[in-house]
């Protein structure tokens, strides 16, 4: 998902799903232009996910 690098999106993400960010790969892929969590300009690609 895109991210737009700040911490209340990640603090939103961590506790609307349980989910926290995982990567941010080198290589960066455009999957969009806007953060998914708050629709700010996006800066960073990442992969999120649940510890179990």
């Amino acid at each position: 998902m895109m991210w737009c690098g700040e911490r209340e999106c990640e603090d939103k993400l961590k506790e609307e799903t349980g989910a926290t960010i995982r990567c941010i790969p080198f290589e960066q892929e455009n999957l969009g232009d806007k953060c998914h969590i708050c629709g700010k300009p996006a800066k960073h690609m990442i992969y999120a996910a649940r510890a179990y």
